[in-house]
């Protein structure tokens, strides 16, 4: 049970573990509103079962455990898995009535600020399972809620390395990433992560404009850089709006290209000489670095 299906950990964990039901021989039913990767989880065996979970209103959130509990008698489910706070409430209620086992996997340190949002935040904590996604997470939920360590597991996120493989993201993959180049030979850096305020692409742009004001001073040519920006907006347009300004107000729109979704992020991964992960919050569990190493880039990340 996943709000959506476009881009992200959550997302992309949901896939791998459709692949992995699928071919241990059981069936894996994914609960969501639906995006991009539902052609995938088919293509993967699973079966998508449309669902507006990602909805955060109370009344939706009471008549999707009534939803949840259809399906559940109707395909007979034996286990429910639940990725994110608010359909972890619709879940918790619809394991509770069908008496099936729920299992949760924390895929972000949650803010908890007032008692209001740790209650709404609590819903993950409450399954008979709990998975976090590093010892990090582990150690953030420790800290805002009394849990059993017995109901606890960490299983740290990773990269596929069938996937994330140098040796295949070549030629023709490659090659449709062409239109990111710019003359000249510059360096290539890839900024991979949707559009929000929290993950640095500001920070990377802020420096950019910094390098060229330096080198325009001390040679009179700017460097020669180019970053891409790949990543959904995936509703946080007044950031995505922000950030075009910035590209603008600091002179450097002819160095950065904001390229949106990159289905193909191996190839993307190929494309660039250097990886940034410039988060300015920690990650729970940031995928960037792990899968530009398998893929054999330097990464420069925050601390």
């Amino acid at each position: 049970i996943v709000p959506e299906l476009n881009s992200g950990g959550a997302e992309r964990s949901t896939l791998e573990i459709v692949e992995a039901i699928a071919r241990a021989g059981g069936r894996a039913l994914v609960a969501s509103a639906g995006g991009r990767l539902e052609t995938a989880i088919r293509a993967a065996g699973g079966e998508v079962i449309k669902l507006p979970v990602h909805s955060k209103n109370p009344a939706t959130v009471l008549a999707n455990a009534s939803r949840l509990v259809r399906l559940v008698r109707a395909e007979k489910v034996a286990l429910l898995h639940v990725r994110s706070r608010a359909p972890a409430w619709s879940a918790l209620l619809a394991a509770r009535r069908t008496r099936r086992p729920l299992v949760s996997t924390y895929h972000g340190a949650y803010e908890a600020k007032g008692p209001l949002k740790r209650l709404y935040n609590s819903a993950m904590v409450r399954a008979d399972r709990v998975i976090a996604n590093s010892t990090f997470t582990a150690k953030v939920m420790r800290t805002q809620y009394r849990l059993d360590a017995a109901r606890l597991r960490v299983i740290p996120r990773g990269a596929d390395l069938a996937v994330f493989n140098p040796a295949k993201a070549a030629g023709d993959r490659l090659a449709r990433l062409s239109d990111w180049d710019s003359p000249g030979g510059a360096l290539k850096l890839l900024l991979p992560a949707r559009l929000t305020f929290w993950k640095g692409q500001d920070v990377a742009v802020a420096a950019l404009g910094l390098l060229k004001r330096r080198r325009l001073a001390a040679t009179g040519e700017a460097p020669l850089l180019r970053l891409i920006l790949a990543g959904d907006v995936q509703g946080a347009g007044e950031f995505a709006g922000r950030l075009r300004r910035g590209i603008l107000d600091r002179g450097v729109e002819d160095m950065v290209g904001l390229v949106g979704h990159c289905a193909d992020m191996p190839a993307a991964y190929a494309w660039a000489d250097a990886v940034l992960s410039p988060a300015t919050l920690p990650e729970a569990f940031g995928r960037v670095a792990v899968e530009a190493g398998a893929m054999r880039k330097p990464v420069v990340a925050s601390d």
